[in-house]
């Protein structure tokens, strides 16, 4: 790498993290991710079992909504760095990190190195991207998975030069490692010999040897755990059953199954927008025809990670985390010229570029300390989480406690309550247990007293003593 890409790649870094900074060490979390993050911290815990997950005592007593693989790995770091919040928080923002690694691989080995000074063009027209500064706090499924598809895209990449049948089996393998974390959206890049076939003219031949090589290498470890795991077998079966099958038959969130197109537009519309303002500015030269290829090979990619989605009316802006860095990387291709132009220019041993060498390290440091203040803040559902934290210095861990039926459907309670006390919740309004969670509104059985707690907006109750 030349001195003038590490300034830039922190310039990056720093934007990131002040984007992510309110909500990166702060409690509070997308609906989704507090249940991967509990979970998880119950997997870390003995409760459930790797094939067989465990969410809380009532709801999902056995989870098979989402394959394993994430849960697996994420209950490690709770293993090790205990059951802090900022567990999953740190899980999260790390696969970001990785994922911008592997971007970068990735820009050198298609542009095969012409442009590293410049391999943080694509990061930083990634991170423009709303649902990624988003995602790196959220604890999705998709962040985790799109590491697994990255690496397979770049070994799939590089098996092109070298060492085909090792590269091509270690992409089909990341591939499957890729289905077991979010099921079959991250298979997407089984199209990527295709459209290198399609786009780069490769004979038939060749395209055909890399597509068997990769399916055994997705293939294989389903086969093992066929012969040898017949528990994984049935957990997947019931995966399917449960969440693919039902999802495309009777599951509907949109109006139109072009909604994820919509979706795709608009998150592209600023980096798509300073595509164009350094194209005005900058001097227009003719795309390289190793790049138009490469254009378009990427375009395609990205379209595969899409379009499937379509099928279903089942359908979330999230959905397309792990194809944004395609649609990044192709449109960094259209600027890399005059982006390598400018910085050519700039005198790498000025003391204007000493100092912003140094100033860029600094803002990394500025933003990270802006971040980390946020830590014990909490920036969703503060009435709740508070209500929470203070019955769990009240409320034994591992108790169910009753509910009103209202609370039935407050998947977010749900996820708090066990996330931060080890509490499950009954929301079936038969009261028969010790302790009794309501709100302010809710008529009280009269063989319960009330806890003296200061929570706002809910109550919490107790069973008189006969």
């Amino acid at each position: 790498m030349s001195k003038s890409f590490y300034p830039f790649l922190f310039i990056v870094l720093a934007i990131f993290i002040a984007m992510a900074a309110p909500d990166l060490f702060a409690d509070g979390m997308f609906m989704d991710g507090l249940f991967y993050a509990v979970i998880s911290k119950n997997l870390a815990h003995g409760e459930g079992s790797f094939w067989f997950l465990h969410f809380t005592d009532t709801v999902f007593p056995v989870f098979h909504e989402h394959p394993p693989l994430v849960f697996g790995i994420q209950s490690l770091f709770f293993k090790i760095f205990g059951d802090s919040i900022l567990v999953e928080k740190l899980f999260s923002f790390s696969t970001y990190i990785i994922t911008g690694f592997l971007m970068v691989l990735i820009w050198q080995e298609i542009t095969k190195k012409k442009f590293s000074e410049i391999s943080w063009l694509p990061l930083l027209l990634w991170i423009f991207i709303p649902l990624v500064h988003w995602g790196a706090v959220s604890n999705m499924l998709e962040n985790t998975m799109s590491v697994f598809v990255c690496l397979s895209v770049l070994f799939i990449i590089k098996s092109r030069s070298n060492k085909k049948y090792l590269y091509l089996s270690a992409a089909g393998l990341m591939l499957f490692c890729a289905f077991l974390s979010k099921g079959f959206t991250g298979l997407f890049p089984l199209s990527l010999p295709f459209w290198i076939f399609c786009f780069k003219h490769r004979e038939i031949k060749a395209f055909l040897i890399d597509m068997l090589l990769l399916l055994a290498g997705l293939l294989f470890p389903l086969l093992l755990i066929y012969v040898f795991d017949p528990e994984g077998i049935r957990s997947l079966e019931d995966y399917l059953n449960i969440q693919v099958l039902k999802s495309i038959q009777e599951i509907q969130t949109v109006n139109s199954r072009f909604f994820i197109l919509g979706k795709l537009f608009t998150e592209l519309l600023i980096p798509m927008g300073m595509v164009v303002l350094v194209l005005i500015f900058g001097k227009r030269e003719k795309l390289e025809k190793e790049n138009q290829q490469w254009f378009f090979v990427l375009l395609a990619l990205g379209l595969s990670g899409v379009l499937p989605i379509m099928v279903s009316l089942k359908q979330n802006g999230f959905y397309i985390l792990c194809a944004l860095p395609f649609f990044a990387l192709m449109l960094a291709l259209l600027i890399a010229v005059p982006v390598k132009n400018w910085i050519t220019k700039i005198s790498l041993e000025g003391k204007g570029f000493k100092l912003f060498r140094r100033l860029s390290f600094l803002l990394v440091l500025l933003a990270f300390t802006i971040a980390v203040m946020q830590e014990g803040k909490i920036h969703q559902h503060k009435t709740l989480i508070h209500s929470i934290q203070t019955i769990a210095r009240f409320v034994p861990p591992h108790t169910v406690i009753s509910a009103p039926g209202s609370f039935r459907d407050n998947w977010s309670m749900h996820g708090y309550f066990k996330r931060y006390a080890d509490i499950s919740m009954e929301t079936q309004d038969n009261f028969k247990r010790e302790y009794l969670f309501l709100d302010e509104k809710v008529f009280v059985p009269s063989d319960y007293e009330r806890v003296p707690l200061r929570i706002i907006d809910y109550s919490l109750w107790k069973r008189r003593k006969n």
